[in-house]
């Protein structure tokens, strides 16, 4: 796998999360905030992530979500989906700037197929806000991640690329490109969430996918 940019590190970490909600979630409604921590032995990368998110939310109403974060300079990344209307839309403010990417299921096939991995049940089990949760595991080549997921908020696969996976995650936590980042649940509200959270303006410029790839994507193996 090549070595990623680091200009574009912190968008491949929001990319690697932002694929874990694209589908309904059933159980549970309200918000989950997330504290997200970076490590690396390499000195560039660690100084890079100083400047990376620090916290994510995610927002639940049935079969739609919202996750977003805040990045340096006053930037934002957000992900609308609802899985049954195929609404899968990317917004990103930068500069006092901001932009949408409108995706299609073979857009995000893409992004899944170049940031996946096949998992597997470690049979290990923790408590994370008093929610028990089970551990899956992968490793390709020097890359690894684990994911602890909740079966008791969700019973349905909301992992597109983890199709092995059944369960609302509170944790998940890779080492990809020499990058180690976890993102670990912090709170959890079960609360009504606005509609009206999952609608983007329409006086946001749009961009085409084939133009966000070439500036934002990569694929292994290039």
């Amino acid at each position: 796998m090549r070595r990623t940019s680091m200009k574009n590190c912190h968008l491949l970490c929001f990319l690697s999360f932002m694929l874990a909600f694209t589908a309904g979630y059933g159980q549970f409604e309200g918000k989950v905030i997330y504290d997200v921590a970076y490590c690396s032995d390499d000195p560039g990368l660690a100084s890079l992530a100083r400047h990376f998110p620090k916290e994510s939310e995610l927002f639940i109403n049935g079969a739609n979500s919202r996750f977003q974060q805040n990045v340096s300079g006053g930037g934002q990344q957000i992900f609308i989906n609802n899985e049954d209307e195929n609404k899968n839309i990317l917004v990103m403010r930068f500069l006092g700037e901001s932009f949408k990417v409108v995706l299609t299921r073979q857009n995000l096939a893409m992004l899944e197929e170049n940031i996946s991995f096949n998992t597997v049940p470690s049979g290990k089990t923790k408590e994370i806000l008093g929610v028990s949760c089970r551990q899956a595991i992968a490793v390709v080549g020097n890359d690894t991640l684990s994911v602890y997921y909740s079966p008791e908020l969700y019973s349905g696969n909301m992992l597109p690329q983890f199709k092995e996976i059944r369960g609302l995650v509170l944790e998940y936590e890779t080492i990809q490109d020499g990058l180690h980042t976890r993102f670990k649940a912090r709170e959890m509200h079960s609360e009504t969430v606005a509609m009206d959270t999952f609608e983007i303006s329409d006086i946001i410029r749009e961009i085409s996918f084939e133009d966000f790839a070439k500036n934002f994507a990569y694929k292994k193996d290039s």
